[in-house]
């Protein structure tokens, strides 16, 4: 992770990309059934602070077997079974169980399980919409789970009819925007300080993305100002 020495109180981040590929139908994961109408769809995303090798658990069945699931990292969508599930994380290196909740899945809705928190882990959950976009154009979404903070956003560079320079709110998860398929650039800054993160990366057509904002560990060095949340990009298909 890139610390910057603190310059008149800005300081400045920007992180390469860091995709997360899944291989995703065009409005669905391979995982999931071809006949969708008799099924549901879960994906989760990890921005619990400092969390490593959690299991994803519905119905107490491990849905990351060969993914891990550390802070940073999405569990690509899988199907569910209708009706109330049984939601939980466990924790394998503490050999404990750190959350468990119930939560009613749909027939034919696809929902994406976001998790964050500290000393207590909370989960907010969002129904999805991954059709994919036309030729030319590409689908992003803001997630900001970096810290307990609302960000600005700035787009530098990209074309969206359906978005602008804007407020996220705290845990907010916006919709999917349509961008045209050419390089994005955006930059998030804290409501309550000066300091920025920017990111850019040229997207797939006809791609989905999610950026993700999750905390990140800081040091306590006095003379190192650093942003105490970073980006990932997670693509969808």
């Amino acid at each position: 992770m890139n610390i910057l020495r603190s310059l008149k109180h800005i300081s400045v981040v920007f992180f390469s990309a860091l995709l997360f590929m899944s291989c995703q139908k065009d409005d669905l994961s391979s995982d999931l059934p071809h006949n969708q109408t008799t099924f549901s769809g879960a994906a989760a995303y990890n921005a619990i602070y400092g969390s490593l090798g959690l299991d994803f658990k519905i119905d107490d069945k491990v849905l990351n077997t060969n993914e891990y699931f550390d802070l940073g990292s999405f569990v690509r969508h899988k199907s569910v079974f209708p009706g109330e599930r049984s939601i939980s994380l466990y924790n394998r290196e503490k050999n404990s169980e750190v959350f468990r909740a119930g939560q009613q899945f749909s027939a034919s809705k696809v929902y994406s399980l976001f998790f964050y928190g500290r000393d207590k882990i909370e989960m907010k959950v969002v129904e999805d919409n991954l059709i994919t976009p036309p030729a030319g154009k590409v689908k992003v979404r803001f997630a900001n789970f970096g810290n307990n903070v609302s960000k600005d956003l700035k787009i530098l560079k990209g074309q969206s009819t359906s978005i602008g320079d804007r407020t996220l709110a705290v845990h907010e998860v916006s919709y999917f925007h349509e961008f045209n398929s050419s390089e994005l650039r955006f930059q998030f800054s804290n409501k309550s300080d000066i300091s920025f993160v920017g990111i850019s990366f040229v997207p797939e057509d006809r791609s989905v993305y999610t950026v993700f904002l999750v905390p990140r560990m800081v040091s306590n060095q006095r003379e190192l100002q650093e942003v105490d949340y970073e980006i990932k990009i997670i693509k969808h298909n």
